[in-house]
């Protein structure tokens, strides 16, 4: 194949080795690789060797326009209008590009600041919308016609009556041995008061604080020690900042123990559920409830369940706190006090129980507690007391004579009615014991789930 320059008279052929001879001077590219090309007219193969190939030269037709002088101002006007070479501008996050391979640290690219933009007042959606205005207007008035009574919402009276059944029900399945169902029970109770009093008040308060105190008897549990050996080198800023609890999150707290810390979040939480359901009898009991649930938990399951002893004492003062005449949370709060060996703030609080609603339990975990002490004369008056009363069973049964169900169904209407009794205003009548017949004990349900505990206290 060939073609012939018309400028220079010339016939070229196609090889990769080609070489330009024009005068004394030879150009060539004989560093590419070869083609074994066939020429058209002979279909002979080309040789692989450079060939110099023989051409006249032709003087070319055109003329040669000599070009314009350039302008002196040319330089400058170029300067002003032309493109410049601008300062690297940061990238975008998104973006990304390849760093040049060189060593050393890269310079910090120079940050170009940007004019501040005008701002302009932000205008809000559908402002100038007719429907958004009559929806708006539509709920303040659905908003003041939502009464109680028209959309059925219970009472503080039907919400309390409900905790209390809920509560019985915890405490069937607590004494059958299902105690998660049971915890749940429990929880419900607090959730139901903490949500009903944040409806009447219209603010989020209690539920709010509920949820802090729950969530703080739960990390306590990270500060406990887990297993046969503590990590002593574990960071206790790490453990903090995972908690959602921000007592622990100031510079004071950086120094503490882990101990220490504990302390901190069980307290934390005894002030927050007690005002989620403070001046409530129902959230009171509830937390006693859940109290005493951990307290068996701690002597059953104290693996599955870390520092049970502890959530359950902070359950019961926070009871305490939220009523301060819930005597079985103030009874049972004085018993822990003993077993963790607080015997005089032991004594003090079943003193105030003893003089308050007299029960055998509590006058013999008094006596208990006395002995500890040192008190033997004190302890001996109340082992003396609390055998008096259990000899005498309950004292105050309201005028109601228990009769058997044989004896009752015998009677009928010919039974005369009973002589009322004198009540002297100056001296109250002297209860006689009762004797205690079988049938009379199997009529009369168990008041109080007695348990003597390894220590010896009751419960």
């Amino acid at each position: 194949m060939a073609w012939v320059d018309p400028q220079y008279g010339c016939a070229w052929r196609r090889a990769i080795g080609c070489a330009l001879v024009a005068g004394a001077t030879v150009v060539g590219c004989g560093d590419a690789p070869m083609e074994a090309l066939t020429d058209a007219s002979s279909a002979r193969p080309i040789s692989e060797a450079p060939r110099y190939l023989q051409c006249e030269h032709v003087e070319p037709t055109l003329e040669l326009v000599p070009l314009p002088a350039i302008d002196e101002q040319a330089i400058e006007v170029a300067a002003d209008t032309g493109p410049c070479l601008q300062p690297p501008q940061p990238l975008p996050l998104d973006a990304f590009t390849e760093l040049p391979s060189i060593d050393g640290d890269l310079a910090p690219a120079p940050v170009v600041p940007a004019a501040p933009a005008a701002l302009e007042p932000v205008q809000p959606e559908d402002a100038d919308n007719p429907h958004m205005a009559q929806a708006v207007a539509e709920a303040e008035s659905l908003l003041a016609d939502a009464s109680p009574t028209a959309t059925g919402s219970p009472t503080g009276a039907m919400v309390t009556e409900r905790a209390q059944a809920k509560i019985r029900r915890g405490y069937a399945l607590a004494h059958r041995g299902a105690n998660y169902a049971a915890r749940s029970e429990f929880l419900e109770v607090l959730r139901m008061i903490a949500e009903a009093k944040d409806q009447k008040h219209g603010a989020r308060r209690r539920t709010v604080a509920l949820a802090n105190g729950l969530r703080a008897l739960d990390e306590a549990t990270d500060f406990a020690p887990r297993g046969a050996e503590f990590d002593v080198n574990a960071s206790m800023a790490v453990i903090v900042s995972s908690h959602r609890t921000t007592v622990a999150k100031t510079p004071a707290a950086e120094a503490l123990m882990p101990q220490q810390l504990a302390d901190l979040y069980f307290r934390y939480a005894q002030l927050q559920l007690a005002g989620a359901v403070a001046g409530e009898p129902a959230g009171s009991m509830a937390l006693h409830a859940l109290g005493k649930l951990y307290s068996q938990l701690a002597r059953t399951e104290a693996e599955a369940n870390p520092q049970a002893d502890r959530r359950a004492f902070a359950l019961q003062q926070a009871a305490l706190l939220a009523r301060d005449d819930n005597h079985l949370a103030a009874h049972e709060l004085g018993v822990l006090l003993a077993e963790t060996g607080h015997y005089i703030e032991s004594e003090h609080l079943l003193n105030q129980v003893a003089a308050r609603e007299p029960h055998p339990v509590v006058f013999r975990n008094l006596a208990r507690v006395q002995r500890m002490l040192g008190h033997e004369q004190m302890a001996m008056a109340s082992d003396r007391q609390a055998q008096t009363m259990a000899t005498r069973g309950p004292a105050n049964n309201n005028g109601i004579i228990w009769v058997p169900p044989a004896a009752l169904a015998q009677t009928g209407d010919a039974m005369p009615a009973a002589a009322p009794q004198t009540h002297v205003a100056a001296k109250p009548p002297i209860p006689k014991p009762r004797p205690a017949t079988a049938q009379t004990r199997s009529s009369n349900p168990t008041v109080h789930n007695v348990s003597r505990l390894p220590g010896g206290f009751m419960r």
